[in-house]
């Protein structure tokens, strides 16, 4: 029999919270804006990877939450 432990602790775990700040936010057209945002841990940017066309959950504490598409190359860099 095994001693290992069956759980293991799962790394970037889609599923996990990240807390983030907007720090910017640009009107485009009629009822669209583009956010931009700034994780609280600079690990969690180092570490973020996506697709253009992939979507997170965002939620604002206490307002409620939203998905959003992820449409700006990752390589972009706003300064």
């Amino acid at each position: 029999m095994s001693t290992h432990s069956t759980l293991a602790k799962v790394k970037n775990d889609i599923h996990q919270p990240y807390l983030a700040r907007i720090i910017k936010v640009l009107p485009q057209i009629q009822d669209h804006l583009l956010f931009q945002i700034k994780f609280e841990d600079p690990k969690t940017t180092s570490n973020f990877n996506y697709r253009p066309g992939q979507f997170v959950e965002l939620s604002v504490i206490g307002s409620g939450e939203a998905p959003i598409s992820l449409a700006t190359p990752l390589e972009q860099i706003y300064t």
